[in-house]
């Protein structure tokens, strides 16, 4: 039985120029700029098509700010087929002036639709070639650094704290499509050393029972694919002797894949990832956020020293050369320290409007030249070697003579590094 009833108020209002065209719009994004150049983009930009796309013929594609459109002649126009993701390729394209986003609109014959979806573009400008150098001042109480990066107007924030103050944690973003979850989203990724490659690698708790995952890079998981890296989260803890299959299964099975010829850290925010998702991979986005006392400003125009003031024992801040010294910087002998180095575009340089990022480069893992004065191990901490002598006092009471051939000496010790045991010998 079907009741009928009037509608009490006015009869909703729809533009007749809006008749027709299509009410959906683009359901998910994911886009990760490959391109160092700044305002060029280069990679893939995905996107999920609409839910129904029976009043969708095709897709287009603007850079605008917000919600208004920057560049009438559409990045790309893209047929509606029937597929749930769809490609568009980005070689090297120019963005212009002020933009701060991806704009997708639906589109058939009676026109393009009200309805839009934003994506905010993150563009890469610099990156570490190779890790920071370090080495000691003589004479003098701080380091040497020396970058190699790329790209040009670049400015560099430094940090040196203590050991205990744990560099960055990892925090897994993202979202499996239909029912089923991904095991490890949500958990933390705490640093816990270097692999035999020098990547940096990461273990987290899981919920269950003596449940535990691990992040790694693995420059060739099965031992076959030489040339190709991937970043890795699996459950078996990577080798830390191993250059390849890490995990010695002969094969590359594991929870979640991402490849990448940057064996010096992961992937950051928003990246295409390989998911296994309930019993099949999925490829979708998987956002990797940095927590803890090493990360930069929001904003990405330089490094956050707020959390690391209280364990900082020098910081430095925008450098504007590849070589530079950071002193005073009173390091301990013996002792170890994190190196914290960001490095982003000068203030002013990023043109792209809010919400768009230039984004810049944060590592803390650095590496010794030979003579450096410095020792790196564990999970990227460096160590002062102790060139500081001990202070000894040797005493010999009115008995410290046993017989003709032996007697027994008093030792007092003073050292502020860390030595080894000081064997006297006497003839």
């Amino acid at each position: 039985t079907i009741s009928l009833m009037d509608l009490v108020g006015p009869i909703p209002y729809v533009n007749p120029r809006d008749v027709g065209k299509p009410l959906l719009s683009v359901r998910a994004s994911r886009f990760e700029d490959l391109s160092l150049g700044l305002n060029v983009l280069s990679g893939n930009l995905d996107f999920m098509g609409a839910s129904t796309e029976e009043e969708v013929d095709e897709y287009v594609i603007y850079f605008a700010k917000g919600s208004t459109i920057k560049d009438l002649n559409p990045i790309a126009v893209v047929p509606a087929t029937g597929a749930e993701w769809y490609t568009v390729t980005l070689d090297s394209l120019a963005m212009p002036l002020d933009v701060g986003n991806f704009l997708f609109f639906t589109q058939n014959s009676y026109g393009r639709s009200r309805i839009n979806a934003r994506m905010t573009i993150y563009d890469t400008v610099v990156s570490h070639v190779s890790l920071p150098s370090i080495s000691e001042i003589e004479g003098e109480s701080g380091l040497r650094a020396v970058l190699d990066i790329t790209g040009e107007g670049m400015r560099t924030d430094i940090a040196v704290v203590h050991k205990h103050a744990q560099p960055i944690d990892l925090i897994v973003q993202t979202q499996c499509s239909g029912d089923d979850g991904f095991v490890v989203n949500g958990l933390r990724f705490v640093l816990q050393g270097n692999t035999a490659s020098g990547a940096p690698y990461y273990k987290a708790e899981g919920p269950g029972d003596d449940q535990l995952f691990y992040l790694y890079f693995d420059p060739n998981c099965d031992g076959y694919r030489e040339g190709q890296g991937y970043w890795m989260i699996d459950d078996d803890e990577p080798s830390t002797v191993k250059t390849i299959d890490l995990d010695s299964d002969g094969k590359c099975s594991n929870l979640a894949f991402s490849a990448s010829d940057n064996s010096f850290g992961p992937p950051l925010m928003q990246a295409d990832w390989s998911v296994m998702c309930g019993s099949a991979y999925q490829n979708i986005t998987l956002a990797l956020i940095p927590e803890g006392t090493a990360k930069p400003l929001d904003t990405q125009k330089g490094l956050d020293f707020g959390p690391l003031s209280s364990n900082a024992v020098c910081t430095l801040g925008n450098v504007v050369k590849e070589s530079f010294v950071i002193t005073p910087c009173d390091m301990e002998p013996g002792k170890e320290y994190a190196v914290i180095i960001f490095t982003t575009l000068i203030d002013g340089e990023c043109i792209c409007q809010s919400p768009c990022k230039c984004m810049g480069a944060l590592t803390t893992a650095v590496i010794a030249g030979a003579g450096s004065g410095f020792t790196v191990h564990g999970a990227g901490y460096i160590k002062m070697l102790d060139r500081d002598a001990p202070d000894t006092t040797i005493h010999c009471g009115d008995a410290c003579k046993q017989d003709d051939r032996s007697f027994d000496l008093t030792v007092e010790l003073n050292d502020i590094g860390q030595s080894f045991p000081v064997l006297v010998t006497c003839t």
